[in-house]
């Protein structure tokens, strides 16, 4: 039994007036609530859409009642004749912009998995997509796409780790190993023997904002020879940020551990809906070599979360550090994120099928003799 869905291609003119509706669903779905936020959503379309001359394709998802039970943030770009469909938020091997995680559509939790599956196939259908990239998802997006129609093609593997701090700190620091408890917290001490050390939060008034961000990208040029914001992706942070303040339970967090004065170690982070997302963090390499100046800041930012009632986990969210993956030593929840391509099934894509079925080396051995299956 199928149930009758309307569909509807929101016009770019009409994005910026769903912010009631678009978060009423979110918060009756199970889709991420800072990611797919319309915060984060249509700013991120703001800054980008035009500079990368994207279509926008949003469709909003009616029941029977005339409710809203879905919303595809989608947008099409074309390249070489070829049109592809991509989630608002990335992009994917085109270009680069902030990195948005747990992308997914913005599903009622009310609708049962067969409607759900139902209507990823109808918006399919509508847009008539033959290429899908969907960047940073979870693995359960695949079960709500027709094998039958669609080959889905795991592109890419990333890991995260989401911490729960219900507990009380100090049983928290007992379950580390010594040499993380050692850095995380143990240090202190060794740091506050510095009389000039301060732990801040600063003040988001535009001219501490800048200051801010210019700290942060200072310490990334430093450690990894590039600014880990740039001009475009400050603007989207600045925007985001006065947007989400009119928000029930959001909070943002500049974090700053200043040693006579002077900024040693800069950390952003966003608390929405019980979680905090440690969006970036940066510190001087070289401060102490007896200090891990960024796993000790991390000791007063996870503190200050176990410490606050109204959260319920800490977020470090996906990707390495330069040396190792740091954040699996701090006992949480480690996570995978893919990167999804969905293509329609054709005879071109059963042979895809085939050539991902390959072991490794003789794919490359094929990519040596012919750049089809790049």
């Amino acid at each position: 039994m199928t149930n009758d869905f309307q569909l509807s291609n929101i016009q770019e003119s009409d994005f910026q007036n769903l912010e009631s509706d678009w978060n009423r669903l979110l918060n009756q779905s199970n889709a991420n609530p800072l990611f797919m936020s319309w915060q984060w959503q249509y700013t991120w379309w703001q800054c980008w859409s035009n500079k990368l001359a994207l279509e926008l394709r949003l469709i909003s998802v009616l029941d029977n009642n005339s409710q809203l039970v879905g919303i595809f943030p989608l947008y099409k770009r074309t390249e070489k004749k070829n049109n592809r469909f991509h989630f608002i938020g990335n992009t994917w091997r085109f270009s680069s912009t902030v990195r948005s995680e747990y992308i997914s559509p913005i599903l009622s939790k009310h609708l049962s998995h067969s409607e759900a599956s139902q209507i990823c196939n109808l918006v399919a259908k509508l847009l008539k997509i033959q290429t899908l990239t969907i960047r940073d998802c979870t693995k359960d997006i695949s079960e709500l796409v027709n094998p039958n129609r669609y080959l889905a093609i795991k592109r890419e593997s990333d890991y995260g780790v989401r911490l729960e701090c219900r507990s009380d700190f100090n049983h928290y620091l007992s379950t580390l190993g010594r040499n993380t408890r050692l850095k995380l917290f143990g240090r202190r001490t060794l740091l506050f023997q510095r009389n000039s050390i301060k732990i801040i939060t600063i003040d988001q008034t535009p001219s501490e904002f800048d200051h801010f961000f210019l700290t942060l990208n200072t310490m990334h040029v430093s450690r990894w020879g590039r600014p880990c914001f740039d001009d475009t992706s400050l603007q989207f942070h600045k925007s985001l940020i006065s947007r989400l303040s009119e928000l029930d339970g959001f909070a943002v967090y500049l974090d700053m551990i200043l040693d006579d004065d002077k900024p040693i170690s800069c950390s952003y982070n966003i608390s929405i809906d019980g979680t905090t997302y440690n969006i970036q963090s940066s510190f001087l390499e070289d401060y102490d070599k007896k200090i891990s100046l960024g796993t000790l800041h991390f000791g007063f930012i996870l503190q200050r979360a176990f410490e606050d009632p109204k959260i319920s986990y800490f977020d470090f969210l996906v990707g390495n550090g330069k040396n190792s993956f740091y954040k699996s030593r701090y006992k949480g929840s480690t996570y995978e994120l893919h990167t999804v391509q969905f293509r329609k099934l054709s005879l071109s894509t059963a042979a895809l099928a085939v050539y991902y079925h390959l072991p490794t080396n003789i794919r490359l051995k094929i990519n040596d003799f012919s750049r089809i299956f790049k």
